[in-house]
């Protein structure tokens, strides 16, 4: 009898008409589908063999258009190949990676190749180990561990088919894994990278004790990405073959990640670099690179690094080039620590932690330490600072620097509703700004050590507005002023403005005298704040017009 009865031809489930296969008693061979590859816009008969995701699953009945290869009633999962390679992965790994001293890893290599296309045509049999001294030519850094298998689904960098039909089966040795184990060269053009450098990607990011390694070069990617894990370059003592990491976004912008984290932040952001979100607790670290956002400095990307809702991040030994709005942003995060990283271009700003500068909401960050970094050149073209912090606790800045910033309505280090915040010997050089250092809301902030050569100043060298505790302004000094012609009508070295309050204990030196009726050393507008002031120059002390609440100690 044929599967539809009385040895008819069964219907078609896709159109109910007659499918033209007639089939004389109960079928038990199984037969493959084709295409091969499951869709859920396909039906299926009993007994046929589909192929998803690397795995293999045989229908137990009739299978309707619509029904998921997960659904139990209707598909048995019949070869897990997936699981079986890497299984098979993972022994071969521990097989070769034995410590005793006795072994050696050249003991268990059957045969070794100059590249993987000398492998691939070679007439390996299954259980051989083999290795490559470089992927597409010797020693490119490419380097791999294979084992040849009977069971493999292709993938770019893990699974390669050889030419009689077998597998190799990529065993990454060491923890840090290269671009060019998956057959990325450096300076190798979008067209030909984009889906290896995606292979390479996922293969790092959801392999446990893996991280990302780029020797030397140029690499160009057609859009950034997350990292779970730690990213290093080579290091490298002439800057000009450290790895440069471009993204080139010809086709348009291109977001890194979809969805929003656990605090709606918006995860879809263009940058070079995302950490995605958690709760680190093993910490990782970027360091050692050239990040370009985008090929030439009218990139439409925006930030070099983006940190959303992550703690435990390490960066160090960065450069990050004209991103179209900031170097570095983190949202919510903690226990970031940021060491010789260089912004350059940026047209919003350099560093930016926990300020609105995206619609989500900013929550808390604490425990941030920046040191040894820099900000230079920036457009005017928005209002953006060299380095902000918003709601920022237990913090430190020291020895960083801007230099011709040239933003007259921004700042130079801007803080607000920030505790426990310390600036220790910073400076800025020939920075048109509204004022160099901009303190609000905020308690326990100390400011040391600052100084301003040759600046342009819109309102105020210090501008302190609305605190409700304790500031510390000691060492400061300028160089070479000059003032902007617009602006405050009162133009000061200091500069406390209505609905501050507490105490600020100041010590200023080296400063010119100001010429002009309508600017003036100290403008102190508020009847609430004590000023302690010592100082070495001459002074002028201005509150609509009163002294009070003032304290002044000549040096």
């Amino acid at each position: 009898m044929s599967l539809c009865g009385n040895n008819n031809p069964c219907p078609d489930l896709i159109t109910g008409q007659k499918c033209g296969i007639t089939y004389t008693g109960a079928r038990y061979v199984p037969l493959f589908a084709d295409p091969a590859e499951w869709s859920s816009a396909n039906a299926y008969e009993p007994l046929t063999i589909v192929i998803h995701e690397g795995n293999s699953y045989t229908s137990k009945t009739f299978v309707p258009v619509g029904v998921d290869i997960s659904n139990e009633q209707y598909w048995a999962l019949t070869g897990n190949y997936n699981a079986q390679v890497e299984a098979y992965r993972q022994e071969v790994l521990e097989y070769i990676n034995k410590t005793n001293d006795l072994i050696d890893k050249t003991k268990y290599v059957s045969n070794t190749f100059n590249t993987v296309a000398d492998m691939l045509s070679a007439n390996l049999k299954q259980n051989m180990v083999c290795n490559t001294l470089g992927y597409t030519t010797a020693g490119d850094g490419g380097h791999n561990y294979y084992v040849i298998s009977s069971v493999g689904t292709p993938a770019i960098g893990t699974v390669l088919e050889l030419n009689n039909g077998l597998y190799a089966i990529a065993v990454f040795v060491n923890e840090d894994v290269r671009p060019q184990q998956f057959g990325i060269s450096s300076g190798e053009q979008i067209s030909t990278s984009a889906p290896k450098f995606e292979a390479y990607i996922n293969y790092v990011n959801n392999t446990d004790g893996k991280y990302f390694y780029f020797p030397a070069g140029k690499y160009y990617m057609n859009k950034g990405f997350y990292t779970k894990k730690s990213i290093i370059g080579e290091e490298c003592s002439n800057s000009d073959i450290t790895p440069y990491l471009y993204v080139d976004n010809t086709n348009g912008v291109l977001p890194i990640g979809t969805g929003t984290s656990s605090h709606g932040i918006p995860l879809d952001k263009s940058a070079v670099i995302g950490v995605s979100e958690m709760v680190m607790t093993t910490p990782i670290e970027i360091k050692n690179f050239t990040l370009m956002c985008g090929t030439s400095i009218d990139a439409l990307v925006d930030y070099g690094i983006y940190l959303p809702d992550v703690s435990k991040v390490k960066l160090t030994n960065l450069r990050i080039g004209n991103p179209e709005k900031t170097g570095v942003i983190g949202v919510r995060s903690w226990l970031l620590d940021f060491n010789n990283v260089n912004v350059y271009g940026p047209k919003l700003h350099g560093f930016n932690i926990g300020f609105q500068e995206v619609i989500e909401t900013a929550g808390i960050a604490t425990t941030v330490n920046l040191s040894n970094c820099y900000v230079q050149g920036g457009s005017g073209s928005q209002t953006g600072h060299a380095y902000v912090f918003l709601n920022t606790h237990y913090t430190t800045i020291q020895n960083c620097a801007c230099d011709v910033w040239k933003n007259q309505t921004g700042s130079a280090y801007r803080v607000i509703d920030c505790d426990g915040f310390s600036i220790m010997n910073c400076g800025t050089e020939r920075c048109t700004v509204n004022e160099i250092v901009y303190i609000d809301q905020c308690n326990a902030v100390t400011v040391q050590g600052v100084y301003a050569l040759s600046p342009t100043i819109t309102q105020g060298l210090y501008r302190i507005r609305g605190i409700n505790g304790s500031i510390v302004l000691n060492e400061m000094f300028v160089g070479n002023l000059s003032w902007n012609t617009s602006g405050a009508s009162q133009k000061s070295y200091l500069r406390c403005e209505s609905g501050s309050s507490g105490l600020i204990d100041c010590k200023l030196a080296d400063y010119p005298t100001i010429v002009g009726g309508d600017k003036t050393t100290y403008y102190i507008n508020s009847n609430t704040i004590t000023v302690n002031i010592e100082t070495a120059a001459s002074w002028i002390v201005f509150k609509n017009g009163v002294l009070n609440n003032v304290s002044l100690t000549p040096a």
